[in-house]
């Protein structure tokens, strides 16, 4: 089974490029052929996962961020050939946040999820999708493998990726979300889940989740899954900024959802509809920030091959 990794040599300060080092011979003996691809700019990693030859036997490895793996699952999904089934897919960590591929793997360190890879053991997952504006405002879409979000959180993906990181990925998004705080004017729209408006006036966030963690350990969607072919939304209004730093320490254990002004439901698709486009609804996909709403959300059940299992740890792995 040939192995194709997709890199990018950015990620957490040049991060991923020491971690390919360190574990190419493992993957060559598993895998046989090991070939290295490395991005060179934003959106690179999904032309790559969409132009490289590939075979019925062969791997898509990707190492970085969540926005990297996000980059390389949308290429795979909306390859030339997607009337096959999509290559088997491996996410390794070397980036500032790295929430999916700790998540999925049960988070023990780089080499557990190598060894989860290397077992070549696969497991069907469901992706998000999302419809919204690009920032020439242009109609667009983009899978998503983890979180994706309509609000504050594509300010705060703005505010860490163009800072330093140095402090770790945990430390550096709660510095963003706390700048995020300061400087967010709130999107106000209407919510829908599966058809039917759930919340209507100013939001702080309108999460879709498939994954459960995201920003560095924020528990976001305690009950999401990666295999029930739905996706948890949640809704939070824009509460008070004095009530909001006091919720940000419950992100952590999920318990901020106990508040009963946050809205949580499973559902297939969910639609964020600004009633206009001042001020933005920033759109957070997988850690990066593409566009802006109005927004869809649709679930795509087991559209994805996932090598190494989903073990579902129900505390965050550090």
């Amino acid at each position: 089974m040939p192995a194709h990794v997709i890199l990018n040599p950015k990620a957490g300060k040049g991060q991923a490029s020491d971690v390919f080092r360190e574990i190419q011979s493992r993957l060559r003996d598993a895998f046989g052929e090991v070939i290295p691809h490395s991005t060179e700019y934003p959106g690179h990693a999904r032309l790559l996962a969409q132009e490289i030859p590939a075979a019925t036997d062969t791997c898509m490895i990707s190492i970085g961020g969540d926005g990297t793996h996000g980059e390389v699952v949308d290429g795979l999904l909306t390859r030339s050939d997607s009337h096959e089934p999509p290559l088997a897919f491996g996410p390794l960590p070397a980036g500032t946040g790295s929430d999916f591929c700790r998540y999925v793997y049960g988070g023990k360190g780089l080499q557990a999820c190598v060894d989860s890879i290397v077992s070549k053991l696969t497991q069907s997952i469901d992706v998000g999708r999302a419809f919204y504006r690009d920032h020439d405002g242009k109609e667009s879409s983009h899978h998503f493998v983890n979180i994706a979000g309509a609000g504050i959180g594509g300010l705060v993906d703005f505010l860490v990726n163009h800072s330093t990181k140095a402090l770790g990925g945990k430390t550096s998004f709660l510095i963003g979300t706390v700048r995020g705080l300061l400087q967010y004017r709130p999107a106000t729209g209407t919510v829908f889940v599966d058809g039917i408006p759930i919340y209507e006036g100013a939001v702080l966030n309108v999460l879709a989740c498939n994954g459960q963690f995201a920003g560095g350990g924020m528990h976001f969607a305690p009950t999401a899954s990666l295999t029930d072919g739905y996706l948890d939304f949640i809704v939070i209004p824009m509460l008070p900024k004095w009530r909001l730093g006091l919720e940000m320490r419950r992100l952590y254990d999920g318990s901020y959802l106990d508040n009963p002004s946050i809205l949580h439901q499973k559902g297939k698709t969910a639609s964020f509809k600004p009633f206009s486009p001042v001020p933005k609804a920033y759109l957070d996909l997988d850690g990066e920030c593409p566009g802006t709403g109005p927004v869809t959300f649709s679930a795509v059940p087991s559209a994805l091959t996932l090598l190494g299992g989903v073990p579902q740890p129900t505390l965050y792995p550090n």
